[in-house]
């Protein structure tokens, strides 16, 4: 990822930048991230300040995106968005591994949508620190199910909007 690739960053997110001010209040931000033809998902954590937060990469592919690259791109972006400078630390949290070559985009859809249900911001912070997902969140077959599920919404929305 290069200058290019961060100048578009933060072209296109420009418009972001009060609102991850105030991000830094809730805790965590949870951005999906594709490079590649393939999509990771980070959760940065910030860690009660405005001068550090530890950046959470998970691929379902491991280690297809550059961990290390990725917590340096989104640092820059963090820096950009709050104007302040960020120690940031780079984490690769584990989550359930893809066994096909198209799967990524729904593993993260999945990730993000299990990371919503979590009801209390600690059990979160609890499962990054620990350095991964709980087993019980998914298998092959059970983000298979979700791509259907996915499948299934598409099509009655698509259904909805001829009628």
């Amino acid at each position: 990822m290069g200058d290019c690739v961060h100048d578009k960053l933060i072209k296109h997110t420009k418009g972001l930048q009060p609102s991850l001010q105030s991000e830094v209040d809730i805790g965590y931000l949870v951005v999906p991230i594709h490079g590649e033809n393939h999509w990771s998902l980070a959760v940065i954590r910030f860690n009660g300040s405005h001068d550090s937060c530890v950046v959470h990469h998970m691929d379902s592919v491991h280690e297809s995106h550059d961990t290390k690259q990725i917590g340096t791109f989104l640092n820059a972006w963090i820096e950009y968005g709050l104007q302040v400078d960020m120690t940031t630390k780079i984490e690769s949290t584990r989550i359930t591994q893809q066994t096909n070559g198209y799967d990524c985009g729904v593993h993260v859809l999945y990730v993000i949508t299990k990371l919503m249900e979590v009801d209390k911001e600690e059990k979160l912070l609890e499962y990054l620190e620990n350095g991964g997902l709980p087993n019980s969140w998914g298998t092959t077959e059970i983000v298979s199910d979700f791509r259907l599920k996915i499948h299934e919404l598409f099509t009655i929305l698509l259904e909805s909007d001829t009628h």
